[in-house]
């Protein structure tokens, strides 16, 4: 199984490997939970830009769930092939009292949440983070302060790639336009 960040921004979403020595979910404070998952994975430079990415070249992962927790290290074989390891991580934007949270495929497995919020007491609003497994391909959407900021996650195979939701649906549409064959 390979292992991907995706982090949410105000501004829009990147995808990059999962790498370092731990990955943190939330915050900690009042109205907030704070994760900490060790990674036992080699630190991943990541791209501030970076759209797509492709799953070649990524190290195969195992998830070791314990009473104590959930931890990630390096697979010593081939791994799984039909599923994918995902940190949904980011603060979408702050908008007065909102809660955002990510729509998931059906088959997702939810291995470890945290949360972060705004305001000191942290009731004005939040985001939610988490470690997920999911099933291979699928897509999924980010949650986004404004419609025209959601993003559509298409994983597959061998890349993942991130979509606004306008070209995610023009695509769609070009899919299933019939075609006409004129000889």
């Amino acid at each position: 199984m390979k292992a991907i960040v995706i982090r949410t921004s105000a501004s829009g979403a990147t995808v990059n490997p999962l790498g370092g020595p731990q990955l943190s979910l939330g915050e900690s404070g009042r109205g907030r939970t704070l994760v900490l998952v060790p990674v036992g994975l080699p630190e991943s430079r990541e791209n501030p830009f970076s759209l797509s990415l492709d799953l070649s070249g990524l190290p195969d992962v195992r998830v070791v769930v314990t009473d104590a927790g959930v931890r990630i290290e390096p697979a010593s074989g081939g791994g799984s092939q039909d599923k994918i390891l995902v940190a949904l991580v980011g603060d979408p934007g702050y908008s007065r009292g909102r809660y955002y949270t990510w729509e998931l495929p059906e088959g997702a497995r939810i291995l470890a949440h945290g949360s972060g919020a705004y305001g000191d007491a942290g009731r004005l609003g939040g985001w939610s983070e988490m470690l997920v497994v999911l099933p291979i391909p699928c897509e999924l959407r980010s949650p986004a302060k404004y419609r025209h900021g959601r993003r559509v996650i298409v994983i597959r195979e061998d890349a993942v790639q991130i979509l606004t939701e306008e070209a995610y649906n023009a695509s769609l549409a070009q899919k299933s336009a019939p075609e006409e064959v004129i000889e």
